[in-house]
């Protein structure tokens, strides 16, 4: 399953709520969530001629630790067409999910073998 992001919420219309979604591999769109059964269809379509000439990346999430033990949430963000091997590390931030008493919200470190 593909992570996303309700980035805002711009209005309603009748039974649907109208708000702003992306992921990892896409900007913002507008979308409409029905609020019965929670079904989601996008409305605009701004991007789609640019993205049919783009390759994503496979995005994967992970939890680590933290020294405190509560976890964290990770993206891994691979590169399109990426085959891993023993020399090819992909690089990944870590975006904090909650109030991290640590000198930035937003640490970086990379995979070892």
């Amino acid at each position: 399953m593909a992570s996303l992001d309700i980035t805002g919420i711009v209005g309603e219309a009748k039974d649907e709520m109208i708000v702003t979604r992306s992921d990892m591999n896409h900007a913002n769109e507008i979308y409409a969530i029905n609020r019965k059964d929670g079904s989601m269809h996008q409305v605009t379509h701004e991007n789609d001629e640019a993205y049919h000439s783009i390759k994503t990346g496979k995005v994967e999430m992970r939890k680590v630790t933290l020294k405190d033990g509560k976890k964290m949430s990770t993206w891994v963000i691979y590169p399109p067409d990426l085959t891993l091997t023993k020399n090819t590390l992909p690089c990944f931030t870590a975006k904090a999910a909650r109030k991290v008493k640590y000198h930035s919200s937003i640490a970086s470190a990379g995979i070892s073998s």
